[in-house]
């Protein structure tokens, strides 16, 4: 039995460390992107010299060229709260595996609220996201 709990440990934090890994790797790729498009306005820039009408124009520009591609700047709240969740379910995983000691207890008592709260948070980004998207 304390096998199985301590596979579903691993499990439990192998996919936690992955959807981390990917977060990470999603930001890097944000700002590499941001960085694309800057480089891609400056070359528009040089070619089309006359669209700008001084340095004070430069940001109105970017403005509009960089709204060619759009992008979500504002946190994942359902990634967020899954990703609690899933940091709460390894908690109660390892509390549940070694079964006596104040230790065991808190990571149960505590894996439990992190769930809990992960979950809701989750549940509502997804539920307002919805909402948004039908208003429009």
């Amino acid at each position: 039995m304390l096998a199985i709990a301590g596979f579903i440990v691993a499990l439990v934090l192998l996919v936690t460390v992955l959807a981390l890994f990917g977060a990470i790797v999603r930001g890097i790729l944000r700002l590499w992107c941001d960085y694309r498009i800057k480089r891609r306005f400056l070359q528009w820039l040089a070619k089309n010299p006359d669209k700008v009408n001084g340095t004070a124009d430069i940001p109105n520009s970017l403005a509009e060229f960089s709204r060619r591609y759009p992008r979500e700047e504002r946190q994942d709240f359902a990634a967020t709260g899954l990703l609690l969740a899933a940091f709460g379910l390894a908690a109660v995983a390892a509390g549940y595996a070694l079964r006596v000691g104040n230790i065991a207890m808190g990571l149960y008592i505590g894996g439990l609220a992190c769930f809990v709260a992960g979950i809701s948070i989750a549940l509502l980004a997804s539920a307002l996201r919805c909402v948004r998207a039908r208003s429009r």
